[in-house]
């Protein structure tokens, strides 16, 4: 069993890949396909930036409100995130 790899360059017509040389290929040969780079221009390329930006800065405040939330005495009261109260026993008021 052969263990070289060949790389043909190829293009995708109709959904079919062509290969772009004269390289012969046998019937049932198993190969793999890797999609190359597409061309991104500058503008295009800066709108993906900013995405990946927006996305830091999204999971940053995601975890910090998980870290706010695992605060044991967190209770929601309205919109207000407040410690419970003691009571005149001492137990926690759990309002």
């Amino acid at each position: 069993m052969a263990t070289e790899r060949l790389v043909i360059p190829g293009m995708v017509k109709n959904g079919i890949v062509v290969p772009q040389n004269d390289t012969p290929l046998p019937d049932g040969a198993h190969v793999d396909i890797i999609i190359g780079h597409a061309d991104v221009t500058p503008e295009l390329q800066s709108e993906f930036d900013q995405w990946e930006k927006a996305s830091d800065e999204a999971w940053a405040i995601i975890d910090q409100w998980e870290t706010e939330d695992q605060r044991p005495w967190a209770t929601f009261t309205g919109y207000n995130f407040q410690p419970p109260t003691a009571t005149s026993n001492g137990a926690a008021d759990q309002r």
